[in-house]
């Protein structure tokens, strides 16, 4: 049998000689917004992007534009920091695995995610998971889903405000709000805020919610004064 080549070394890649681009590189290292001083052709070096984003992922806010195109620059910036999917180039704001990758790391990247990932579930439930308030930025369609919706409540009871009127509306959606953040009870239909268990529920978590609940049991010292014991043992353990 003949003997097996060896594998081919890869040539390394030169270090650039020039000192000022010795100096950027150390810069971006330590600060990755120091990309905005550099001279434009360093904004198109990968490595000195990558080095710049792997410091601070917003500086992808100061590459050229084919440095916002690099799937790799890109996908570094927004795990690091999601809102730097503002600066990708759109065919990656268009990405899936992109899109995943910032929402994971901030829900409310989903603002800048394509209108179709806005329609799409698999990264909208990954944003309000990390932040229910991102829920304002889906699709309509999915402000209409119940799944999607309880997953934002039950992350952040505020995230109601963003929900379909018929969900704002739906007793158990509202309630998982109201456990979650009392005040939540704001942004429930005016049904729910009469209802006494969502509304027993959400003073208990908040007793400032009180004022968003129906006249009736506003009014109710009975059921105020319950309400605010119960809040006190939950808080106090009282």
């Amino acid at each position: 049998m003949g003997k097996k080549k060896k594998a081919e070394k890869k040539p390394e890649k030169e270090r650039n000689p020039d000192p000022k681009w010795e100096e950027i590189m150390a810069k971006v290292a330590i600060n990755g917004g120091a990309l905005k001083d550099a001279v434009d052709v360093m904004k198109s070096d990968f490595d000195v992007v990558m080095t710049a984003v792997k410091q601070d992922g917003l500086a992808l806010q100061f590459a050229n534009p084919d440095m916002q195109a690099n799937k790799a620059i890109v996908t570094v910036a927004v795990t690091n920091d999601g809102p730097a999917l503002a600066y990708a180039a759109d065919a990656l704001r268009n990405n899936e695995k992109v899109a995943l990758c910032a929402v994971r790391q901030n829900g409310s990247s989903l603002e800048y995610a394509s209108l179709k990932l806005k329609d799409t579930r698999r990264v909208v439930l990954a944003a309000v998971a990390q932040n229910g308030v991102s829920l304002r930025f889906a699709s309509e369609a999915l402000r209409v889903d119940r799944e999607v919706v309880t997953a934002a409540v039950k992350q952040n009871g505020y995230a109601l405000g963003s929900a379909s009127r018929e969900l704002r509306g739906d007793a158990a959606v509202v309630m998982d709000a109201v456990n979650q953040y009392g005040m939540a009870l704001f942004h429930a239909t005016p049904k729910m805020k009469s209802n006494r268990e969502i509304v027993l529920a959400a003073v208990i978590q908040n007793s400032n919610a009180i004022e968003y609940a129906g006249h009736a049991l506003r009014e109710n010292e009975n059921f105020t004064i319950d309400a605010f014991e119960k809040g006190a043992e939950r808080k106090f353990g009282v």
